[in-house]
């Protein structure tokens, strides 16, 4: 019989029983060849743990309890089922108003062409400000790469003299 197949087997998966239980008397009464020595202890851990007994039940003194901790128990109940519905009140969303207010917008806007004319050269400037801010910070950076790269470029060999 090839036990080293019927191993490869056994671990895949797919033996029947009788020859699953050939495998462990090959292993219980020590007629292994000596290449697959190296499986014994798995299959006397498994005789070992066939011969332990599982725990039916595990029997506890029974307590006596005082009125007060009873009463303390579902003080305890009560206070985490209202902080409970608290957090579901506080997360669920609130209504939406029936009625949408109207901005009147005519109020901010502008009528005088020179006071129109003042905000919108405003506003430019200060697109025009931050668009040379950008291009400034970009180009430091970019002379910082170089640099960078230059300061690289030399060899190792050449620091040292």
């Amino acid at each position: 019989m090839d036990y080293r197949s019927l191993l490869d087997r056994y671990f895949s998966g797919k033996t029947t029983l009788e020859e699953e239980q050939a495998l462990k008397e090959l292993f219980r009464k020590g007629g292994a060849p000596e290449e697959l020595r190296e499986f014994a202890p798995w299959f006397r851990l498994l005789d070992e743990e066939a011969g332990i007994e599982p725990v039916r039940s595990i029997e506890l003194p029974a307590q006596r309890r005082s009125g007060w901790s009873t009463w303390r128990n579902n003080l305890m109940r009560a206070a985490a089922v209202i902080l409970v519905a608290m957090g579901v009140w506080r997360l669920a969303p609130s209504p939406a108003p029936d009625k949408a207010v109207a901005i009147d917008w005519s109020k901010y806007e502008v009528t005088d062409e020179q006071e129109a004319l003042r905000i919108t050269r405003a506003a430019f400037k200060k697109v025009a400000q931050t668009l040379q801010f950008g291009a400034s910070t970009a180009a430091e950076q970019v002379e910082k790469l170089g640099e960078i790269s230059r300061s690289a470029a030399v060899r190792p060999s050449d620091r040292l003299e």
